[in-house]
């Protein structure tokens, strides 16, 4: 397992998951539901 770090596209709201390596998930943001999701493999870069 390793931890991932998600950003919505959507609404800017960003968050960290534990991920199992080769599984593929497709996830929603939890505060709007959008499906536009951007997955970083070490820590967001800062927001603009």
């Amino acid at each position: 397992m390793a931890i991932e770090y998600f950003r919505c596209m959507m609404c800017g709201h960003e968050w960290e998951e534990e991920v199992e390596k080769g599984k593929d998930v497709e996830r929603t943001c939890s505060q709007c539901r959008s499906n536009s999701i951007r997955r970083f493999k070490s820590e967001p870069p800062p927001k603009e």
